[in-house]
């Protein structure tokens, strides 16, 4: 069975100059959780930060 694949591409908002992003793709497996704990480790917040997640309309 083919797994779908997601390419994400992740900004901080509040850092100008120089803009601080990240692409990666998930699978459609992870839950919005672990996303979260992965944007923790790709930006280096050693897991002392909240996170929430909110959609653009």
């Amino acid at each position: 069975m083919a797994r779908k694949v997601y390419t994400i591409h992740a900004e901080l908002a509040d850092f100008d100059q120089p803009k601080t992003w990240r692409d990666f793709k998930i699978t459609h497996t992870v839950t919005l959780q672990t996303l979260g704990y992965f944007l923790e480790i790709m930006f280096e917040m050693k897991d002392a930060h909240l996170f929430s997640f909110r959609g653009n309309n």
